[in-house]
């Protein structure tokens, strides 16, 4: 059992200034720029042009970068559709060499998987995760097969970038604990009227750094998280079916070094981006 957390996306402009991300086609309305923005909705999506036909996504960036991490967050529908990542450190229009990072057709259903499954694992949620051997190019470009007659993907949101694997985190551990989010009306008599629940997941982690982890740690959480961007979660890379979206709760981030202990220790406090509605 091992966390993975992914938070730096090669994608998003809003991390990544100097990164240059275009499509194929984008429909009007529908910007290949919405699918880094974090917003999870199914309206804000990019989606292409021309029916039954293979597009591509490209991202060029400012140096040479690392890359491990895969996510197709909820809303797209791919499934069961054919999908591949090309890495280059050749021409950037991929006219020349490149390694393929990965090529298959994404799942269709949620079963318990591991991250660095073949296939990878699709979430309870719908999202689809996979961690894949290290890459390092200047530019990326993630391919989906033609759909089929009058059919066009969507993507609400697409992140690729290099995870971080603490060692452990320390209990107690709690990945399921929510906070109930509604509207509450209740006349006199005591009869109560609701509008619609919503329960994002939310907690704080435990984590105590070994004497190697702390740049990472200054980057991926201290940095990229602390400013706000949206990170992948998941608690045991045996179960990345269970996976979900979160981002910085108020109060304070740090990794302070104690006095009785030899390395640094703190706490990371997040809620669930965006819960989807759960039914049932």
């Amino acid at each position: 059992m091992a966390p993975i957390l992914a938070v730096e996306n090669l994608l998003s402009v809003h991390q990544f200034p100097l990164h240059v991300l275009t499509a194929e086609e984008e429909a009007t309305g529908f910007p290949v720029a919405s699918i880094a923005n974090g917003r999870r909705s199914e309206g804000n999506h990019w989606r292409p042009t021309t029916t039954n036909s293979a597009t591509w996504i490209r991202c060029v960036f400012d140096r040479l970068r690392a890359l491990d991490f895969v996510g197709l967050d909820r809303g797209h529908n791919l499934k069961g559709i054919g999908v591949d990542l090309k890495v280059t450190n050749d021409a950037t229009d991929f006219t020349g060499t490149y390694e393929t990072a990965f090529d298959l057709t994404l799942p269709s259903v949620s079963v318990p998987g591991d991250i660095d499954d073949p296939l990878g694992v699709r979430t309870e949620e719908g999202a689809w995760l996979k961690r894949f051997p290290v890459r390092v190019g200047k530019a990326v470009e993630f391919q989906i097969d033609a759909m089929g007659a009058g059919l066009l993907p969507n993507i609400v949101g697409l992140h690729i970038g290099l995870s971080f694997s603490p060692e452990y985190f320390e209990a107690p551990l709690d990945d399921e604990t929510d906070a109930l989010m509604v509207e509450e009306t209740q006349v006199p008599s005591g009869w109560m009227s609701r509008g619609q629940v919503y329960r994002p997941r939310q907690g704080t982690i435990h984590y105590n750094l070994n004497h190697a982890e702390y740049d990472q740690v200054r980057y991926h959480l201290l940095g990229q998280f602390g400013d706000g961007h949206p990170m992948w979660i998941c608690f045991d890379d045996a179960q990345a079916n269970y996976a979900y979206q979160v981002v910085r709760a108020g109060g304070q981030l740090g990794f302070p070094q104690p006095s009785d202990y030899p390395w640094r220790q703190g706490e990371i406090p997040f809620v669930e981006s965006a819960p989807k509605r759960r039914l049932g």
